[in-house]
C-alpha cells in the first residue's frame, strides 16, 4: 500500500512524469489521496448484494467504494475455497486492527519465508521511470 501511495503522489506531483493514470486497488486507504491531491479523483465500479451474493453492476460512478469486494472477485476468478476462507479470516483480523495478523502457529512458515526473503540481496532492476528517458529503437535496430 505504501508503494502505491508513493507512486500515486509521484505521478501527481511530477511535471516530468505527469499523466492521466487509472489506479485500481482494493486498498481503501488510498482513496484518501483524492482529498489530499487536487488532481486525484475517486471512482468505483458499483456492486450490490442480493441473497448473500455480490452482483457487480458494471457501472462506473464517482466516489469511493463503501467496501471491498476483493475476496468475491477472487472467488469469481476461481481461487480455491480454502484460500478464500483464509482470506476472510485474515480480513476479519485486519478489521479488528490486530497488529500481528500472522501470529498463530499455522503461519509460522509464512513468517519465516518472509524473513528469509527480506534478508536476501536485492537483484538490480531497471527503474520504470529510467526507461522513459532511454532513446527509442526503431524497427531495424530491434
Amino acid at each position: 500500500m505504501s508503494i502505491g501511495w508513493a507512486v500515486a503522489e509521484y505521478l501527481h506531483n511530477s511535471a516530468e512524469h505527469a499523466a492521466k493514470t487509472l489506479f485500481a486497488t482494493h486498498y481503501h486507504e488510498l482513496t484518501e489521496l483524492a482529498e489530499r491531491l487536487p488532481g486525484a479523483q475517486n471512482y468505483q465500479i458499483t456492486a450490490t448484494e442480493r441473497e448473500g451474493e455480490v452482483v457487480f453492476l458494471h457501472r462506473l460512478e464517482r466516489g469511493r467504494a463503501s467496501k471491498s469486494y476483493g475476496i468475491e472477485v477472487a472467488r469469481l476468478a476461481g481461487l480455491p475455497p480454502v484460500v478464500l476462507a483464509n482470506a476472510r479470516e485474515v480480513l476479519a483480523r485486519l478489521e479488528r486492527y490486530e497488529l500481528d495478523v500472522f501470529a498463530d502457529d499455522e503461519n509460522v512458515a509464512l513468517q519465516k519465508a518472509v524473513s528469509r526473503a527480506a534478508r536476501r540481496k536485492a537483484v538490480a532492476q531497471a527503474s520504470l521511470f529510467d526507461l522513459a528517458s532511454e532513446p527509442q529503437m526503431n524497427a531495424d535496430e530491434r
